[in-house]
């Protein structure tokens, strides 16, 4: 997500509304993630996905379980 609002920053860098652009860029893919981990977790909305992860998705959602088998081992 950083490396496209960099790029995003860059592009509109001659703009005279950058900041407003790059803002609703960094909404749009911060909101788009939120949804995509409300419907991975199971939490059905973005609101709580926000209050575990923080506004900015900046916490972990989950704790990282001891996963030292490979995905697909039963195959």
């Amino acid at each position: 997500m950083n490396k496209f609002l960099e790029t995003m920053a860059d592009w509109y860098k001659y703009a005279d509304n950058r900041k407003k652009v790059v803002g609703f860029c960094a909404y749009v893919v911060r909101s788009s993630l939120a949804k995509l981990y409300a419907a991975r977790y199971r939490l059905k909305s973005r609101a709580k996905v926000y209050g575990i992860a923080s506004r900015n998705l900046s916490r972990p959602l989950r704790e990282s379980t001891n996963n030292s088998a490979p995905e697909y081992s039963d195959l």
